[in-house]
């Protein structure tokens, strides 16, 4: 047999044991083993499991009218939330009138290192006795119930604002919602209203 044919039979059975031995790993890889002591070196103890980190932050913190709830935000926001006072009957004189308003009035006050600058109306939902999620909405006169639109807070500031809700005649109210960041923060609030 010639050198160069010993060269590139050589050539050709090393990588064919290459690619048999790269296909044994792959499907080796799939399976799945249920013996934990598998990877273990030996002698020693088959370790305990982890408990899994929470995907989530625990439920949200849940507190009635006039309790204060700390929430935190993004970068260090950290905002004191006191629901002060629910207005039912809100009057308002509007041209197109459909239902009835609420005033959810809160008093937030900065505890966090970072100003806030959010729109407080935003991050706020009323929930009713048959779950339906109620949005803020925006007066176009000046009424009673105002500042939720827009506020900026430094470190250490206290605002009063008042949230104004549309809702239909009879619906009864179950819950209020409050989450820092326009709603987008991981942690929410929830004041029951019964």
């Amino acid at each position: 047999m010639s050198q160069v044919l010993k060269i590139t039979l050589g050539v050709v059975l090393g990588g064919l044991v290459l690619i048999v031995g790269c296909s044994a790993l792959l499907v080796a890889g799939d399976e799945t083993v249920d013996d934990p002591t598998v990877n273990e070196p030996s002698g020693s103890e088959p370790s305990e499991p982890s408990e899994p980190e929470p995907d989530e932050p625990d439920g949200p913190q849940t507190a009635s009218v006039g309790d204060t709830l700390t929430l935190e935000g993004f970068e260090g926001l950290t905002m004191d939330v006191t629901l002060t006072e629910l207005d039912r009957g809100l009057e308002v004189d509007q041209d197109f009138d459909t239902g009835s308003y609420v005033g959810v009035r809160l008093t937030l006050t900065n505890t966090g290192e970072v100003a806030y600058d959010d729109s407080p109306s935003n991050g706020a939902a009323l929930v009713t006795q048959d779950d339906q999620q109620l949005s803020s909405t925006i007066l176009f006169e000046d009424a009673d119930c105002s500042g939720a639109e827009a506020a900026r807070i430094a470190p250490g500031d206290t605002r009063k604002v008042c949230v104004v809700f549309e809702r239909e005649e009879g619906q009864e109210l179950r819950l209020f919602q409050f989450a820092l960041d326009s709603g987008f923060a991981e942690q929410t609030g929830e004041w029951t209203l019964e």
